[in-house]
């Protein structure tokens, strides 16, 4: 249950990180902040319950030169992994976000075959694996088919309108991009009943 759980959440904060960067324009450090803050309440509670605060306190007096070296590492590691998931959600897309997740860990599950006996081979696991491949493959083809259809789609609507340096034509989308973003923030304002 902890892990659907897991997944379920991580799948909403993804959203909710492009949602927000979409439309309330915010930093990935803002978001970060942001979630730093909304998961600590979760954490401390949970914390709370398994009684790790109890555990940390016991374990402090056998503290290791090398344990602190490895655990400062851990935590520099692990911002700048929540750092890059944030900074490719709000770049790419959820979606991609996940895929790259799903990418991740077939390549540790098949290094979990050959290495420190972590993942015993079963047929299941090879069903998993090849179809985790081809759900990538799969969606990497249509994204790259949709990316191709968008520049024909630019380059012909900058013909039509005489565009024909590129970074004009970027400039234009860009402006476009930002017209819309403020049209649809101004018909959420008016229409917010609170």
């Amino acid at each position: 249950t902890m892990g659907s759980l897991s997944v379920f959440a991580q799948a909403g904060y993804l959203t909710l990180v492009q949602k927000s960067s979409e439309q309330n324009h915010k930093s990935i450090v803002e978001m970060l902040h942001v979630n730093a803050y909304n998961t600590l309440p979760i954490f401390i509670t949970v914390s709370m319950i398994l009684g790790e605060p109890a555990n940390i306190s016991s374990s402090l007096d056998s503290l290791d030169a090398s344990f602190v070296m490895v655990f400062v590492l851990l935590i520099l590691s692990g911002c700048i992994l929540t750092y890059s998931q944030f900074l490719c959600a709000a770049v790419c897309s959820a979606l991609t976000t996940s895929m790259i997740g799903v990418a991740k860990s077939v390549i540790q599950t098949i290094l979990g075959f050959f290495t420190f006996g972590g993942v015993k081979f079963h047929p299941l696991n090879i069903i998993g694996l090849v179809m985790n491949i081809f759900g990538g493959i799969i969606y990497t083809y249509i994204k790259h088919i949709e990316k191709s259809k968008h520049q024909s789609g630019t380059r012909r609507k900058s013909l039509e309108h005489g565009i024909t340096n590129h970074a004009e034509s970027v400039t234009v989308n860009k402006r476009n991009s930002r017209q819309l973003s403020l049209i649809n923030y101004e018909d959420e304002e008016r229409n917010r009943t609170v």
